[in-house]
Order: structure tokens, then sequence, then C-alpha cells
């Protein structure tokens, strides 16, 4: 089943800009799945495969893993077996911080010129 992978230690997605400005009753909230560590974003992409969006955090209070550390995980997932990746992949990093942001950004982007060219 197609899903949204939200990785956040303590915000909820309803709580969280820019998803924040999607009304109650929008489908966009019906498929998202929470992880609050590396481990749970880790355990569900490999109990349900890949998301076709992460919504990303780059710190994890005090998981000892960083919103990166869950990136890197999945682009390796993605590049052991590339037809994981949904063809409406996308994401977005929410964080605060803009150095994690961009790394984060940085690796999934190098990922996708990877496999798109």
């Amino acid at each position: 089943m197609p899903y949204k992978l939200f990785l956040d230690d303590k915000r909820t997605p309803k709580r969280t800009h820019p998803y924040s400005k999607k009304p109650d009753h929008s489908k966009f909230w019906d498929d998202i799945k929470i992880a609050r560590t590396y481990d749970e974003a880790v355990g569900i992409i490999n109990e349900f495969g890949a998301p076709y969006m992460l919504m990303l955090d780059y710190f994890l209070g005090d998981d000892h893993f960083l919103g990166i550390d869950v990136v890197n995980y999945f682009v390796e997932y993605i590049m052991e077996d590339q037809s994981r990746l949904p063809d409406n992949f996308h994401y977005h990093c929410h964080t605060s911080s803009e150095t994690g942001a961009r790394v984060m950004s940085e690796k999934l982007e190098e990922m996708l010129k990877k496999i798109y060219g």
C-alpha cells in the first residue's frame, strides 16, 4: 500500500509547516506513517517498502541518529533495487536546520540523478 513516511521525534504532521495548511478532511492525511527514530523509520521501510513521499526532520532528539542516516538507509535500499522507488516519489525537509535540509536534499537528488540521469 502506498504511503508517506513522516520522520520527526516530536512534531506531528498536522502541526508541522507546510503540512499544517492542509484541511483536516484532506486525503493527504490518509496514508501517513510516523517514525520518531531511525529504527522506527527503517522498520517501516522494511515492512511496507519505499514510501512515495519522505517528510524529513534532521535532529531526532535523544536518538543517536539523524535524519541523514534515514536518508542514507533509504538511498541504499533503493539503489539495491531501483524498481523499489515509486514513480511519484518526492520529499520535503521540514527541519529547522538549513544544513540538515541541504545535506538530506543533496543525497536524495544525487540518488534521483543516478536513477533518472
